[in-house]
C-alpha cells in the first residue's frame, strides 16, 4: 500500500508539473526522453507508408512489394502470427475461380488472400539475422480515410549493412511472385483521388478470351500481334524515345463486342484494368493524381469518350458564368482542396481536352510503363479530331454487324451446330446485308440454346426479316428517286391536294380501279371496318381501358382487314385490265404510300424517319420499332398502345399529333404516322450554347416554353395519362422556334388502366426521386419533376443531374436541393429506411456545409440576375423532393410568373401592345394635366356664379 500511495503522488506531481511548466521546456524533456530511449534500445526502424508526401497521391512501390512478399511469408510461416485476416470477394466465391484459359490466375484469384491484421508482427529471417515487420493502420480524425504502413524492426547494429540486401531480396521476390501467380484485379476511381480511396477493385476474372470472341480472323490475327510487340516492346521503346504506351479506340454500335475485346486484351496480356469514369474527376488536377497511383502493365480504359464529357468545341466556348459563380462560392466555404472535391460541384467534371491530351500523349503519360490506354464509343464522329490522330489513338478498331464467319462462330459455340440447312440461310441473309450485333445473335440462340434446330431457325428468321426491312429501306429511298419532282410518272399521274387530313384516314391509302367492281368494293369494305377499328381505338384511349387483351385483339382484326385488301389486290392485278391505277385516300394504310425523305433519329427501339404522302404531298414522320420479341403481335401491341395514348391527347397543341397507324406489306410491321414538327429541343439548345459561348435561353423565352410545356403536361395528365420519359430530346421545336410539342409516348402509361406497383422506366437525369427510390405508386407529378429539369437545363445549357446509377443520381439531387428532412423521409413510407441510409452516405461522402445541407446549390446556380424570383419558385416548385409538395402542371400554370399578358405572344404583338399601353398612358397623363388645371378654374368661376345670384337675390 505504502508503494501505491507513491506511485499516485509521484503520478499527481507529474499531472502538477505538465500544467505549470512552459511548452517549450516539456517538448525539450520530451525530446531529450526519445534520445535517451533511442540510444539505449538495440533496433533500428523503418516506416514504409502506403503513399508518398503529405498529400498521399503518389503510391509507393516498396509497400506492395512488401505486402506481396508477406502474403506468401505469411502462408510459410510456423507457427503462424496470433491473428490474421483472410478475405475472399463473392464474385470469386460465386466464379469458382474462373476458366481454364488462365488457370495460374484464377487459381490465385480463388485462393483466400491472407494478410497481417493491424497492430500486429510477423518475423522474418534473412542471412541469419532477425526481421520483424508490423502492420499498422490509423484512421485520420473527421475522416472515413485510412493510412496504412508497415515498420520494420532490424538489430541496430547489423542494420546497415542487411538492410540493402534485405530489401534488393524482397523486392525480387515479390516481384516473381506478382508475375508468376498474381490474380488480375479491376479498378475504378471513387470521388476523391487522394489516398487509399483514389482505386477501389475487386478480381478480374471475366472468361472473354480471343478464342472466345466472334471475330473476322484477319482482324483477331492483327490484334494479337499488335498486343504481343507491343508487350515485347520494352527495347524499341527505350530506343525510340518513346514512352512505353499504347493507344486504342474501339467503336462500333451497342453489342458489337467492345467490352469483350477489352477482356480478351486484359486476358492475353495478363494485365490489370483500370476502368476511368471521367465524369467523376472534378479536375485536371485530380486526373493526374489518379494517373500517378495506377500500376505497370496496365490497361486504362475510358468507355463512352463522346458521351462522358463535353470535351468537342471545348477550345472555343468560355467557360459558363455559373460555373465560376459555383466554384467560387465552393472555394470560400472549404479551402481545402479535398472538401472542394467533394461539394456541391463535385458532379460537374472540368476536365478540359488538353489536360485530357496529356493523359494520352503529353508530359504525365510518361509516369509508368507498359500501359495500354483503350477508348470505347459508339459514334466515332463525337469525338474531338485532336484525340484521333496517331500517338493518342494509334489502333482504331470499328466492331460492327457479325459476318458471315463470326455467326458461324457463335452458333457452333452456343449451341454446338457447325452444319445445318437453316444456318446456310442465316449466311445468306447475313451476306445479303442483315445486320446483327453479336450480343443480338447470341440472345437470339440463348432463347432456344436447349434445342439447336429451333435456336438456328428463330436466328434465321430474325435475319431474314432484318434483311427484309433493310431491303423495305432501299425500296422507299428507290422510290423516292422513281417519283421525285421531275419524274415523267409523277407529272402524269398524281395531283397534290391541299386539304388537312382527317385523324386516321389520312394514313391510310388503297388501290382501286377507276371502275367500280367487285375487288374495289372489297377494299372499300375493309377500310370501312379499319376505320371502325381505328375509332375503336380512340374510345379506349378517351376512356383509358386499352388493356393488352383489347390490343392483341385489334391487331387481330387489323391484320384481317389487311389480308382481305391484300386478296381484292391480287385479284384485281390477276385480270390484267386495261386503264391506269390511281391511289386515294380512305382505306387499309401501307407504307407504300410514304416515300422516305430522310432518317430523323434511331435508337435501341427503333427508327424514326421523315416521309412523304404520294397523294397529299404531306410531310410526316413516321415510328417504327425494331422487332424485339418472337411474336410481331407482341411489338405491334406495344405500338398501338402507343397510339392509344397519342389518340387520346389528340388536339392539344403542345402534344405531337397522330395521323395514324401504317403497316408494311413486306415485313408485317406497324408504323406510327405522326406530324413532322422539327428537331428536338436538345439540338435546338446545343447550337445556341455554342453560338452564345455556353449560355443558356434568356427568362422570357424559358417562360414562354415551360408554358407550352406545362400546358401539354396538364392535358396528358387530365386524361389520367403519364409520359414518364419527358427530356430535352423528346420534346420538339416546330415552325420559327415559336412553338414546342411533347413527343415519344413509348413509356407512357395510363393510371385508369394500369395497377401498382408501377414500374421504373425512364431517364436517370430526369427521373424523379420516387421513381429511383422504387415508390409502387406515384402519378403525374414525376412529369413536373422532369419538366423541372428541363427548365433548368435551358436556363443553365446543361442537365442540372447526371448521376450514374440510383445512388449517384440522388446524391446530385441532395447536393442541388439539399437533404430531404423527417417530414419528407416519411412520405416515402417503405422507401424511408433507405432514403435515411442514402443521406447518411451522402453526408459521409460530401461532408458538406449546413447551409448546403438545409438549401443544396439551387440558390447559388440560379442567382435573381439569372432567373426573377417568380421563376425561381417555379422551377423550386418543380424540383421539390417530396412529391406531396411539388407543383402539379396546372398549379404551375397559375404561378403569377406565368400571368404576364405578353408572356407567349411574338414580338411584334408585344410591339403593338406596349405601343397602346403607351398612347393610353399619354391620353390619361394629358387628361391630368388639363384637369390640374381646369378645375379650379371651374370652380372659381362656379363660386362667384353662385355669390351674384345670392346678391341679385
Amino acid at each position: 500500500m505504502e508503494f501505491l500511495s507513491q506511485m499516485w503522488s509521484l503520478l499527481g506531481l507529474l499531472t502538477i508539473l505538465q500544467n505549470v511548466l512552459p511548452t517549450q521546456l516539456l517538448s525539450l524533456l520530451h525530446s531529450l526522453w526519445q534520445s535517451l530511449q533511442d540510444s539505449l534500445t538495440p533496433y533500428s526502424y523503418f516506416d514504409v507508408p502506403e503513399f508518398l508526401g503529405s498529400a498521399a497521391v503518389e503510391p509507393n512501390a516498396l509497400y506492395r512489394h512488401v505486402q506481396l512478399y508477406l502474403h506468401r511469408s505469411l502462408l510459410l510461416s510456423s507457427p503462424p502470427p496470433p491473428r490474421l485476416t483472410l478475405s475472399l470477394p463473392r464474385s470469386v466465391a460465386v466464379s469458382g475461380g474462373g476458366g481454364g484459359h488462365d488457370a495460374g490466375a484464377a487459381a490465385a484469384a480463388a485462393t483466400p488472400s491472407v494478410s497481417l491484421s493491424p497492430n500486429h508482427s510477423v518475423a522474418d529471417s534473412f542471412d541469419g539475422h532477425r526481421a520483424v515487420w508490423t502492420h499498422h493502420a490509423d484512421t485520420l480524425q473527421d475522416s472515413l480515410e485510412e493510412r496504412r504502413s508497415f515498420s520494420l524492426r532490424l538489430p541496430k547494429r547489423h542494420a546497415a549493412a542487411v538492410l540493402p540486401a534485405y530489401l534488393a531480396h524482397l523486392a525480387a521476390a515479390a516481384d516473381h511472385l506478382e508475375r508468376s501467380s498474381r490474380a488480375r484485379r479491376l479498378h475504378t476511381n471513387a470521388a476523391s483521388p487522394r489516398g487509399a480511396a483514389a482505386w477501389s477493385s475487386v478480381p478480374f476474372c471475366h472468361p472473354s478470351t480471343f478464342d472466345t470472341l466472334a471475330l473476322d480472323p484477319e482482324l483477331k490475327a492483327r490484334l494479337l500481334a499488335d498486343l504481343t510487340a507491343f508487350a515485347d516492346g520494352s527495347e524499341f521503346y527505350r530506343r525510340t524515345g518513346r514512352p512505353w504506351k499504347r493507344g486504342y479506340l474501339l467503336h462500333g454500335p451497342p453489342g458489337s463486342g467492345k467490352s469483350s475485346l477489352i477482356a480478351a486484351m486484359a486476358n492475353h496480356l495478363r494485365y490489370d484494368v483500370f476502368d476511368l469514369e471521367l465524369t467523376r474527376v472534378a479536375t485536371n488536377a485530380d486526373l493526374r493524381a489518379l494517373l500517378i497511383q495506377t500500376t505497370n502493365r496496365s490497361l486504362i480504359v475510358i468507355e463512352d469518350i463522346d458521351c462522358s464529357l463535353h470535351l468537342t468545341g471545348d477550345r472555343k466556348s468560355r467557360r459558363n458564368k455559373r460555373r465560376r459563380l459555383l466554384h467560387a462560392t465552393a472555394a470560400s466555404d472549404d479551402d481545402s482542396s479535398d472538401s472542394d472535391s467533394d461539394g456541391g460541384d463535385n458532379h460537374r467534371s472540368k476536365v478540359t481536352l488538353s489536360g485530357l491530351l496529356n493523359f494520352t500523349d503529353g508530359l504525365w503519360s510518361c509516369c509508368g510503363e507498359e500501359r495500354i490506354i483503350v477508348f470505347t464509343t459508339n459514334h466515332v464522329d463525337g469525338i474531338d479530331p485532336a484525340l484521333l490522330r496517331p500517338g493518342r489513338m494509334d489502333v482504331h478498331v470499328r466492331l460492327g454487324a457479325c459476318g458471315a464467319h463470326a455467326m458461324r462462330e457463335l452458333v457452333g459455340r452456343y449451341v454446338g451446330v457447325e452444319d445445318h440447312e437453316m444456318l446456310d440461310a442465316a449466311e445468306c441473309c447475313v451476306r445479303g446485308g442483315a445486320e446483327m450485333t453479336p450480343a443480338e445473335v447470341g440472345e437470339v440462340l440463348l432463347r432456344s440454346r436447349d434445342d439447336p434446330d429451333a435456336a438456328v431457325t428463330e436466328l434465321a428468321v430474325e435475319l431474314k426479316a432484318r434483311q427484309s426491312a433493310a431491303a423495305d429501306e432501299l425500296q422507299w429511298e428507290d422510290s423516292a428517286a422513281e417519283l421525285s419532282d421531275e419524274s415523267p410518272r409523277k407529272k402524269g399521274c398524281k395531283q397534290r391536294l391541299s386539304s388537312a387530313w382527317p385523324p386516321w384516314e389520312a394514313a391510310t391509302c388503297a388501290m382501286a380501279d377507276e371502275r367500280d367492281d367487285g375487288t374495289g368494293t372489297a377494299a372499300s369494305m375493309a377500310a370501312t371496318r379499319l376505320a371502325e377499328l381505328c375509332a375503336m381505338i380512340d374510345d379506349h384511349a378517351a376512356a383509358g381501358t386499352m388493356s393488352e387483351k383489347r390490343v392483341a385483339t385489334i391487331c387481330a382484326m387489323i391484320e384481317e382487314c389487311n389480308d382481305d385488301v391484300e386478296e381484292a389486290s391480287r385479284r384485281r392485278s390477276s385480270r390484267r385490265r386495261s386503264g391506269r391505277w390511281r391511289r386515294r385516300v380512305g382505306g387499309t394504310s401501307s407504307t407504300r404510300c410514304y416515300r422516305q425523305i430522310g432518317r430523323i433519329s434511331s435508337g435501341g427501339f427503333g427508327v424514326v424517319v421523315k416521309a412523304e404522302h404520294r397523294d397529299t404531298g404531306q410531310t410526316v414522320a413516321m415510328k417504327t420499332l425494331f422487332r424485339r420479341r418472337r411474336s410481331a403481335d407482341d411489338d405491334a401491341a406495344d405500338l398501338l398502345r402507343e397510339a392509344s395514348f397519342m389518340a387520346a391527347c389528340r388536339g392539344n397543341p403542345y402534344l405531337v399529333g397522330l395521323h395514324g397507324v401504317a403497316r408494311n406489306p413486306r415485313t408485317k410491321q406497324y408504323s406510327l404516322v405522326m406530324e413532322y414538327v422539327g428537331p428536338s429541343l436538345s439540338a435546338a439548345l446545343a447550337e445556341h450554347v455554342e453560338r452564345h459561348g455556353g449560355e443558356g435561353y434568356a427568362e422570357a423565352t424559358v417562360r414562354r416554353i415551360m408554358r407550352q410545356l406545362l400546358t401539354g403536361a396538364a392535358a396528358m395528365h387530365e386524361r389520367r395519362i403519364i409520359h414518364r420519359d419527358i427530356k430535352a430530346s423528346n420534346i420538339l421545336v416546330g415552325g420559327d422556334g415559336d412553338v414546342v410539342k411533347i413527343c415519344d409516348f413509348g413509356l407512357a402509361m395510363s393510371t385508369a388502366e394500369a395497377a401498382a406497383p408501377y414500374r421504373r422506366v425512364g431517364t436517370d437525369g430526369y427521373m424523379a426521386p420516387e421513381v429511383l427510390l422504387g415508390m409502387p405508386d406515384y402519378d403525374g407529378r414525376v412529369d413536373t419533376w422532369s419538366l423541372g429539369c428541363v427548365m433548368a437545363k435551358l436556363l443553365s445549357g446543361e442537365a442540372p443531374f447526371r448521376g450514374e446509377g440510383t445512388s449517384d443520381q440522388l446524391y446530385q439531387i441532395f447536393d442541388m436541393l439539399g437533404v430531404p428532412g423527417n417530414k419528407t423521409r416519411e412520405a416515402f413510407k417503405s422507401k424511408s429506411e433507405l432514403l435515411a441510409y442514402e443521406v447518411r452516405r451522402w453526408r459521409a461522402l460530401r461532408r458538406p456545409q449546413p447551409e448546403q445541407e438545409a438549401h443544396g446549390w439551387l440558390p447559388v446556380l440560379f442567382p435573381e440576375k439569372l432567373l426573377s424570383r417568380d421563376g425561381f419558385d417555379v422551377l423550386r416548385g418543380l424540383l421539390t423532393f417530396d412529391p406531396g409538395e411539388r407543383l402539379t402542371a396546372a398549379a404551375a400554370l397559375r404561378h403569377r410568373w406565368f400571368a404576364g399578358a405578353d408572356a407567349d405572344e411574338s414580338g411584334v404583338a408585344a410591339l403593338l401592345r406596349k405601343t397602346a399601353s403607351i398612347v393610353a398612358g399619354a391620353v390619361i397623363s394629358a387628361g391630368a394635366f388639363v384637369g390640374t388645371w381646369m378645375i379650379p378654374w371651374f370652380n372659381q368661376v362656379l363660386w362667384k356664379s353662385l355669390a351674384i345670384s345670392i346678391i341679385l337675390n
